[in-house]
């Protein structure tokens, strides 16, 4: 590794000009726990960054206040509505529906300070029925009479109408609320003369009953300030499609006797959504409007906006039906049509609507307000040529997204770096418990709750934008959940409402105000690739080609249909002809690609690195050009001795990475395990979109390939991605004539010793160290 030339150094000084990030590294935020109480005791004046919610009234104007206070640091809204229920920016509630409940009477507000907002305008409520996600539905066989609450009608196809579908869920509500609460909420819509949807003249309620043989539906009319209406027969019925959660629940904290279950609903961000003809907007485009409106009026002081994901970016998770009918044309799509999947193109357009608005209807943000949204795993947003970075919330390997582990976050990181939308706001939250930090007992300690995982966090995010944050506001095991609540926690709570933010020793150099002391960077962070083993694998002109194979050449019969594969001297391309409905986890391998890996044998769960440059066709810029730099995504895996799948619930298992997939091509390093031990092949799974991906150059050596390095001002950081073996890194070697020491710590006076460095340092699994330039 070479020190950066002046010409380098230049470049990066007018990126700090231009950016203004003025701030040395590591770069302390905080994630939703700010308050105007420990704000002005102080407990801030470290932090770089801090998002609060949009609910505002749980953190009133802290964030405002931070941002007074210190007005060259970054304060961010998170755009979500938790405090009633609703986990994320797309799931709203039709205002009809807060007006059945009565929500948005004084006397309500004034007890349950949560709806507030509702009340003054500052959360969005798009009252057009046509703007929502339905499921498939259904015509009426008889009219529906005006002014009664509760209708019995008949209706086609009786079984789009079934309570849902998920056994946890409708136990627990049922328990909790009465049979009436797990029934789905229906919109009631007739039919022009021309046999059109009349969404103006549309309704909502709730199902109440329903008798499959009679194919009759009860309905529960919503009570709003317009009267029930008349209904001919042949008006359409529909359910929406998001799945009613537990966790999504009226009052939801209180879980009183008779409380009501609010379900979350989706708008329609698609190009099949209506428009409404008071406005001529759709859904995308209204939301875009309002939340445009909203930061020019209440937040124009703060920075930008976090959106939250619930329900999937690219492919809508299991909270929404996948009888979703997103072209109210009575059959199930789920967005999907001819191969492509329109829900992602639609959260685009909101995005791209948002920052530079419609012509002839509103202006958009621009591009000084910065916007993030959630990155913690490839189906999340991949949108770098709008967003500002990605909100990892989760630290960068969190156990409920197995197999997806730190290479693939690690190599989604180093990206919103290389191509994001500048500045680079990108930002690793660990929200897990930490007992050690408040003088517990370090053998508590297990997966995302040590401190070297933490270290780790840290580490990288210096790798891309150095902003990190370790909040400890969720309790990662829930058999100890005495871990999160510590002593000194406790008492902040009782002080400040939250708890706040810790102060590690890596934040300060284990100093008591030394922060941002690692400086700025001296050149982009650099893979350590001295410890890898010799070269196992290479594809060039010699190699037996891949194959590319479906499900249905073994045991599925499906939509999948596997295109050409052609090879020119170290690169060969792999095609898929068709895909079929692709909705996430279990769609993958549907369709992929299987390289033999000659004379290579594999060690069970011994580590490889798979290095490749690639390149594919984009399957969206036919519809638009400006889908041309969203990238698709494939996954791969070692076949060894007959074995490909694992147990994902292994914290430690790695056996599947993802990569994302450009026009132009890229180098991507990613390290995987193997299942077993033996001989075995190399499978890319291509299940997600039609086309081309080409690979080149691909090499395997035996070691993690995910040990970084990052050169600062004033130190020096280094990690070790690998889950299992230590690393032994030769500082003199890398930059010679250079001296360093460790940190001075309280938190691990072992690992954060102040010890001057001799040549060589050893890095165990998943660890890193800072290091002071000497």
């Amino acid at each position: 590794m070479k020190k950066s030339t002046c010409a380098a150094l230049a470049l990066l000084a007018s990126l700090v000009f231009v950016y203004g990030d003025s701030a040395g590294y590591p770069r302390p935020m905080s994630f939703r726990s700010i308050n105007s109480k420990a704000l002005n005791a102080g407990r801030y004046d470290s932090m770089e960054m801090v998002v609060t919610d949009l609910h505002t009234y749980v953190r009133r104007d802290a964030a405002k206040q931070f941002k007074k206070k210190f007005p060259d640091r970054l304060a961010l809204i998170q755009i979500n509505m938790e405090r009633i229920g609703l986990w994320g920016s797309w799931e709203t509630v039709p205002p009809q529906r807060f007006e059945d409940l009565g929500v948005l009477d004084p006397d309500v507000i004034a007890r349950e300070p949560q709806f507030e907002i509702l009340a003054d305008g500052r959360y969005p409520l798009p009252d057009f029925p046509g703007w929502w996600t339905y499921d498939a539905g259904g015509n009426t066989l008889a009219p529906i009479a005006a002014d009664s609450e509760t209708i019995s009608v008949e209706v086609e196809h009786p079984a789009a109408f079934r309570p849902c579908d998920l056994p946890r869920t409708i136990k627990t509500l049922k328990n909790l609320v009465g049979a009436e609460s797990y029934h789905k909420e229906v919109v009631i819509c007739p039919r022009t003369a021309d046999g059109q949807l009349d969404w103006l003249n549309a309704e909502m309620g709730v199902i109440t009953g329903l008798d499959e043989e009679a194919s009759t539906l009860t309905i529960r009319r919503w009570k709003t300030s317009s009267p029930w209406k008349a209904h001919p027969a042949g008006s359409y019925i529909a359910p929406h499609s998001v799945l009613t959660y537990l966790e999504n629940t009226f009052h939801r904290h209180a879980r009183r006797p008779g409380d009501k279950v609010l379900q979350p609903w989706l708008p329609n961000l698609t190009e099949f959504c209506p428009r409404d003809p008071r406005t001529g907007l759709n859904a995308r485009e209204w939301l875009a409007q309002w939340y445009a409106r909203f930061w020019k009026e209440h937040c124009r002081t703060l920075d930008g906006m976090v959106f939250d994901v619930s329900v999937g970016t690219f492919y809508p998770s299991q909270r929404v039906s996948h009888n979703a009918d997103c072209n109210n044309d009575g059959a199930p799509d789920a967005f999907f049509f001819d191969s492509i999947n329109y829900w992602p193109l639609g959260v685009y357009d909101f995005f791209y609507t948002l920052r530079n608005g419609l012509p002839g209807k509103f202006e958009g943000v621009g591009s000084e307000c910065v916007l993030l949204n959630d990155s913690n795993h490839n189906e999340d947003q991949r949108f770098f040529d709008l967003l500002n970075g990605g909100e990892y919330e989760n630290a960068m390997n969190p156990v409920w997204f197995m197999p997806y582990s730190f290479s693939s976050m690690l190599d989604r990181l180093l990206l919103w770096e290389a191509r994001g939308q500048g500045p680079n706001r990108s930002f690793v939250s660990n929200k897990y418990p930490d007992h050690v930090y408040h003088g517990g007992d370090a053998a508590d300690l297990t997966g995302v709750q040590t401190l070297p995982h933490w270290r780790m966090d840290l580490a990288a995010a210096c790798m891309t934008s150095g902003y990190a944050g370790k909040d400890i506001t969720r309790n990662a095991d829930p058999k100890k959940p005495e871990l999160s609540q510590y002593p000194a926690g406790e008492a902040e709570r009782k002080k400040y409402r939250f708890a706040a933010p810790p102060l590690y020793d890596e934040y300060h150099a284990g100093t008591a105000t030394n922060f941002n002391w690692l400086g700025l960077p001296v050149g982009e962070a650099q893979r350590i690739t001295d410890h890898l083993g010799p070269e196992l694998y290479r594809f060039d002109k010699k190699s037996d080609p891949p194959l590319v194979c479906t499900r249905s050449d073994w045991d599925f019969t499906g939509d999948w249909r596997a295109g050409l594969m052609d090879r020119d001297g170290s690169s060969f391309t792999l095609g898929v002809a068709r895909v079929g409905l692709w909705e996430g986890e279990k769609d993958s391998w549907n369709c992929y690609g299987d390289l033999p890996l000659e004379k290579v044998r594999f060690e069970k769960d011994a580590e490889y690195t798979v290095r490749f440059t690639v390149k594919g066709s984009n399957p969206w810029k036919k519809i638009n050009p400006r889908y041309a730099g969203i990238p698709k995504n494939i996954r791969i895996r070692f076949r060894v001795d007959g074995i490909d799948t694992v147990d994902f619930g292994n914290f430690s298992a790695s056996y599947i990475q993802e990569a994302l997939v450009f026009e132009d091509a890229r180098e991507c390093v990613l390290t995987l395990k193997a299942p077993a031990s033996g001989d075995g092949s190399l499978q890319i799974d291509l299940s997600e979109n039609t086309g081309t991906t080409t690979f080149e150059n691909l090499e395997i050596r035996e070691g993690c390939g995910d040990v970084l390095c990052r050169e600062f001002e004033n130190g020096l950081v280094v990690l070790n991605g690998s889950f299992s073996s230590p690393v032994r890194v030769d500082l003199s070697d890398l930059f010679p004539g250079e001296s360093w020491s460790r940190i001075s710590g309280t938190q691990d006076p072992e690992h954060n010793s102040g010890e001057p460095v001799d040549r060589h340092l050893t890095i165990e699994p998943h660890d890193a160290f800072f290091l002071r330039r000497m």
